[in-house]
């Protein structure tokens, strides 16, 4: 229902793009607007988690909404030239041949796109918490752009660099967000989705290499015995 007509993300055009990008934001600050009028919602416990597009988007987002108390982006980048230019993004050809067409430079692009980048907002998030989850080799999100987000932005702050492309493992990802929230949200000091996680994961082996412990002590002990 809140979609229009010239609002594309990912439009040839910049200038679409760009106010596509202003109304979804102004969309997600009115999130926050509707939660505060429910009263089963503790508006000073609002987090924020998004991934991919929903990443970048949530650190303009964050940067300028003050309700949201803690942060997680995952494969999120800033530097919107740089992102353009290295990312391998479906979407991004036809942007490319647009710039081309238009002859526009790269330098020329960015300060068109100053005003919606997220490196320019992540830093007002400080002294709110936020964890970062990056792909070491991603190219959708290019990993230096992610490595730019994270340090812009400001204490207290985190990063996970996951030996993965632009798929992270969102099984781990999302133990150590809920973890993330609890601590920071809820005040919890012990949490344990992550070692559930990995007691989950590496139970089997665990388990093997449990059994060849008992297997080998008792072997030990006959043999000590037999003497």
């Amino acid at each position: 229902e809140r979609r229009e007509i010239g609002k594309e993300l990912f439009s040839p055009d910049i200038n679409i793009s760009v106010n596509g990008i202003i109304q979804t934001v102004i969309d997600l600050r009115r999130a926050v607007d509707y939660l505060e009028t429910k009263p089963e919602i503790d508006i000073e416990r609002v987090g924020y988690v998004g991934g991919s597009m929903g990443g970048i988007l949530g650190a303009i987002f964050i940067g300028v909404e003050p309700r949201i108390k803690a942060a997680a982006l995952i494969v999120a980048g800033g530097n919107m030239s740089l992102m353009i230019r290295e990312s391998k993004h479906y979407t991004m050809p036809k942007i490319r041949e647009y710039i081309r067409r238009e002859n526009v430079s790269y330098e020329e692009l960015q300060r068109v796109l100053d005003p919606i980048d997220p490196i320019n907002f992540i830093g007002y998030f400080s002294p709110r918490p936020i964890v970062f989850h990056l792909g070491k080799y991603d190219e959708d999100v290019p990993a230096e752009s992610g490595r730019q987000l994270y340090e812009r932005a400001g204490e207290p702050k985190q990063v996970y660099w996951y030996d993965t492309g632009h798929n992270v493992p969102l099984d781990l990802v999302l133990a150590r967000i809920l973890d993330f929230m609890d601590r920071n949200l809820l005040g919890k000091t012990f949490t344990y989705h992550e070692i559930l996680y990995w007691t989950i994961k590496l139970g089997p082996l665990i388990g093997i290499l449990s059994g060849i412990v008992i297997i080998g002590i008792y072997a030990l002990r006959k043999r000590l015995k037999g003497r």
